[in-house]
């Protein structure tokens, strides 16, 4: 079923039984893989050092990653032996097992390919490829597609200081957001300049983007077409980035609150002048999206600095 899901089982399964599922294959035994540090090519000295898969999916929490064909998966959670992977058929996730994801870096640190197809690396390929193309490098070609792994610098170069010779150019297949361009309208309009909904400081509308006040990728179709009411105008240059990161948020009465764990000084000083805000954005027809972020996507139990609040 899993090996070849175009000729599996025709019986859609439940959420119970592909949780069985999933941990029964990440449960079996793999072959042993190479030594941490591995040849690119049998005839070359160049290395790579083998990455660490629950590392790097880590970092990929919460950051949308764009498959081959252009369709986009985001990493919700990473629980051992799961990453909990979400799409556009499933905005709540479904586990993947790490392992299989391990497998294909290994197979791709060994050889410097590696076919993204389910027949080479089981049945989510397009999600673990989205994965694998994130690491610096890497190149996708072909139908079907096969990520290439450059070459890393030479031994006699490795703080990489010499010429480039990797293609300077990719050819990729990428959707876009369709509505865009709508937001920014409704958002924006013909304005030059227009304020952040989060800090309140007015900027050029190209340091501003269209923020989607629950994440896109777990948004529902209909909640995608409520222009009106799912984004907001972000700052680029930090609000929008605290925010989608999960280092604020703005709770039922519509103030800022931020998370309570140590941070750098620049990103705990932006924090300190934001918490407590009122954010104009946040209304009747808005607050579900606001609690959508503050239970799945704030970092930590709330500070609220209600001292900080303006009168």
């Amino acid at each position: 079923m899993l090996r070849q899901p175009w000729s599996g089982n025709p019986f859609p399964v439940t959420d119970t039984e592909w949780n069985a599922l999933m941990a029964h294959v990440a449960s079996q035994s793999l072959p042993a893989g190479p030594p941490a540090t591995q040849s690119v090519a049998e005839d070359s000295t160049e290395t790579f050092t083998d990455v660490d898969t629950a590392a790097l999916l880590r970092r990929l929490i919460g950051q949308p990653v764009t498959t081959v064909a252009g369709r986009t998966n985001t990493i919700l959670a990473v629980e051992p032996p799961n990453v909990l992977v979400a799409t556009d058929r499933s905005p709540h996730g479904q586990p993947v097992p790490i392992a299989w994801i391990d497998q294909a870096l290994r197979q791709l640190t060994t050889t410097g390919q590696i076919e993204i197809h389910p027949r080479s690396i089981n049945y989510r390929s397009a999600f673990i490829g989205a994965v694998l193309l994130t690491i610096p490098g890497t190149r996708a070609a072909g139908s079907p597609p096969v990520i290439h792994l450059d070459r890393p610098a030479p031994a006699d170069d490795p703080d990489g200081h010499g010429a480039f010779d990797g293609a300077l150019d990719r050819n990729v297949v990428s959707a876009a957001r369709g509505e865009q361009v709508e937001l920014r309208r409704r958002l924006f309009g013909t304005r030059p300049e227009a304020p952040c909904a989060l800090c309140g400081e007015v900027y050029p509308v190209g340091l501003l983007v269209a923020a989607h006040i629950k994440k896109r990728a777990a948004c529902t179709d209909q909640e995608r077409r409520d222009l009106g009411n799912i984004a907001m105008a972000a700052y680029l240059f930090g609000c929008d980035a605290l925010y989608e990161q999960g280092y604020l948020t703005v709770d039922a009465t519509g103030h800022i609150i931020t998370a309570t764990k140590p941070h750098a000084d620049g990103v705990r000083q932006r924090l300190e002048r934001l918490a407590g805000r009122r954010v104009p954005t946040h209304r009747s027809a808005t607050a579900h999206y606001f609690a959508w972020h503050h239970d799945n996507a704030f970092k930590t139990v709330p500070h609220r600095h209600r001292d900080l609040r303006p009168a």
